[in-house]
């Protein structure tokens, strides 16, 4: 089978669009697994995250696109690396160009302590997480939780919104 070439447009191919509203858990990915295939590494360090040094522990599963939104493609990747699951949200205008990134749900571990963060994508740009900590056999204390939202504005930039009771 011939390379695909580096590409934004070939990038998008490796990612299908999906009917909103949608939730990203811990066990998510398994669905994208089934449909999708691992991202190339050509693709992510030219395209998502060219700041990083390969890392051969490290897996890029491409979930989804989210067009119609604005004036972006915004693309979810799901990473897996050593302790460390996250959710990715990347954002490019239409030539390309990556506007912004967040992570938006996912887990991570010291070894001590899980955080665990859940998010749901609506249909006009609002991305609500609520996360947690817990110790390493799973048991939570609910008073570290917490809800906050991301903000996709039609530029495609990522803003997280503030709570006036929190300040």
């Amino acid at each position: 089978m011939a390379k695909a070439r580096l590409t934004f447009r070939n990038l998008l191919h490796y990612f299908p669009t999906v009917d909103l509203p949608l939730q990203l858990t811990d066990e998510t990915h398994f669905v994208f697994s089934r449909e999708n295939r691992i991202l190339p590494e050509d693709f992510v360090y030219t395209f998502l995250v060219q700041e990083e040094t390969p890392d051969p522990y490290t897996e890029y599963l491409p979930c989804f696109r989210l067009e119609g939104m604005g004036q972006f493609t915004g693309l979810v990747v799901w990473k897996a690396a050593i302790m460390d699951y996250s959710y990715t949200l990347f954002t490019f205008d239409a030539k390309g160009q990556q506007i912004a990134k967040q992570i938006i749900a996912g887990s991570k571990s010291n070894g001590e302590t899980l955080l665990l963060r859940q998010a749901t994508i609506d249909g006009e740009g609002t991305i609500s997480v609520v996360e947690g900590i817990g110790d390493a056999e799973g048991k939570y204390d609910p008073s570290t939780s917490r809800n906050f939202q991301f903000e996709l504005l039609e530029s495609g930039d990522i803003l997280q919104m503030v709570d006036p009771i929190d300040n």
